[in-house]
């Protein structure tokens, strides 16, 4: 009791009899966060290759089927219709799950495909009145893009984390709402791939004619899928079928000709370990089956991050160590005379020893706190600077946390002055 009346009387004539030496302290203070704040935001931007990709690597999930047996055959071809290439089935039924689970909607964090959830897959076998195999000399062609739903349904294609997914019309033209709704045989496809305006592609017991050719982008593969379509092949599995696509030459057909299969959550921020066990049950998967796999990508740019910042901040350290030692020392030599009284009263070395050592951190939390609010203004101006120095809020907490270290360090040799100043100290001697 006695070392926090102490403590509160000296913080209080510091803040009032002193107050203009102890608010030189604390700006002080501050100003070294601003500056380790943009040491570290410089160090980002120059180790890190950028804050999109890092935002998509530290909220991508991965999401798996539970592990079953295929030992047997029978096994296999249930494994096969639960979770087609062993992946979760993007249908109806889980997308209606997710938008009752109250889970966050993906956030387009890079704004490309990269962000999207599910993929689309069609299995063509034929293509203008031919076999795959006499038209193209292969035994069947697959090829991807992404859903395109109805009005209805377009409440889905948040989930999937299309609503920014574009492609450019090159021939043709595209769907009308009357003939996604009325679920008409049409199909829009990208340029790359095989097929021309007007063919008539063949997939399942569905002919499909081209009517539009489509333009994703030099990186992507975007046609656009009716979802109608998908859902209808999700619906029908076929089992794992012998396909003979020339006589006596036999191929495995996939048990569903039409897929939509998810492949990954992208979010704007982790979700908490509750929120993963949501998202595991609304999957019909376990809690162990989703996991962030891309955060491996950003280990060696974050180590060359922290071995960069930690030595400059340490070098920065040592200058600020000895400006805290003079300025901290000097504001408690103000006090001497209420450490005097504290000695009198039985005080030991170690219990000064701890007093200062608390006064000190007490300046430097009020000073982390500031300091580190106006890292957000701040900010501002270095993006001026330079537009690579992006917000990245850990650059905050190296900064208020360099400065607690920083100050710790200059506390104990602070103390050890102040103890050995004591009068009470001298006279026990």
């Amino acid at each position: 009791m006695k070392a926090l009346f102490i403590i509160r009387v000296m913080l209080r004539d510091w803040m009032s009899v002193h107050r203009k030496y102890t608010l030189i302290i604390i700006i002080t203070m501050m100003l070294s966060v601003q500056a380790l704040f943009f040491v570290a935001t410089k160090n980002a931007s120059e180790n890190i290759e950028s804050i999109f990709l890092e935002r998509f690597c530290n909220a991508a999930y991965t999401v798996k089927p539970p592990k079953m047996s295929t030992d047997s055959f029978e096994e296999l071809e249930e494994s096969e219709r639960l979770y087609p290439q062993h992946q979760i089935k993007c249908d109806r039924a889980f997308l209606e799950r997710y938008l009752a689970s109250g889970l966050p909607m993906p956030s387009p964090a890079l704004e490309n495909p990269a962000d999207y959830s599910a993929t689309a897959y069609l299995q063509v076998t034929g293509i203008n009145g031919k076999t795959w195999y006499e038209a193209k000399g292969a035994p069947f062609y697959n090829f991807g893009g992404e859903a395109v739903f109805e009005g209805k349904d377009s409440r889905f294609a948040e989930v999937i984390n299309i609503t920014k997914f574009s492609y450019k019309l090159c021939e043709g033209r595209d769907y009308t709402p009357e003939e996604i709704s009325s679920h008409a045989p049409v199909l829009v496809v990208d340029k790359k791939e095989p097929f021309s305006l007007g063919d008539r592609i063949k997939v399942g017991d569905r002919e499909l004619e081209i009517i539009g050719i489509v333009d994703g982008g030099d990186d992507f593969t975007a046609s656009p899928i009716p979802f109608w379509l998908l859902e209808e092949g999700m619906s029908d599995f076929k089992g794992i079928r012998e396909y003979e696509f020339a006589p006596d030459h036999f191929t495995d057909l996939a048990g569903y000709d039409c897929l939509l299969v998810l492949d990954r959550m992208v979010y704007a921020s982790p979700i908490s370990f509750s929120q993963v066990g949501t998202l595991a049950e609304v999957c019909g998967t376990e809690r162990g089956q989703i996991k962030m796999p891309y955060t491996a990508m950003l280990d060696e740019e974050y180590g060359k991050f922290y071995k960069a910042t930690i030595t400059e901040c340490a070098v920065f350290g040592l200058f600020c160590i000895a400006n805290i030692i003079l300025a901290v020392w000097s504001l408690c030599i103000k006090q001497i005379g209420t450490l005097r009284t504290f000695r009198v009263y039985g005080a030991s070395n170690s219990a000064v020893t701890r007093l200062v050592v608390i006064l000190i951190m007490c300046i430097t939390l009020a000073a982390g706190v500031i300091g580190g609010a106006l890292c957000i203004p701040m900010q501002k101006l270095y993006e001026n600077i330079n537009s690579n120095y992006a917000w990245r809020s850990y650059c905050m907490y190296i900064a208020v946390g360099a400065l607690m270290i920083i100050n710790l360090s200059a506390a104990i040799p602070t103390a050890i002055l102040i103890v050995r100043k004591s009068p009470i100290g001298k006279e026990g001697n």
